[in-house]
């Protein structure tokens, strides 16, 4: 049996997706920090859409809003459009 690459990087996220959701708030933020410092695109944005669900799931708007940001910010290609 083979499996497509894609097919096997979309089980991958989804895996991911679920090991992501189960962090607590601090683990979440780690790993953000952590993929910003190391320059891991990938997964950052996932990390971010996390910790977005926290903040809308409390209510806290000013968070979600810089969240969004940050999010729109790490979505843009970088210079060079690599």
């Amino acid at each position: 049996m083979t499996f497509s690459l894609s097919a096997l990087r979309l089980a991958a996220a989804r895996r991911m997706r679920g090991r992501i959701a189960r962090l607590s708030p601090t683990g979440v933020a780690t790993a953000i920090d952590t993929a910003a410092a190391q320059g891991f695109r990938s997964p950052l944005p996932a990390y971010l859409n996390v910790q977005a669900t926290v903040a809308e799931q409390a209510g806290d708007a000013a968070a979600l809003a810089t969240i969004r940001q940050r999010i729109e910010l790490v979505s843009q290609s970088p210079p060079g459009g690599r």
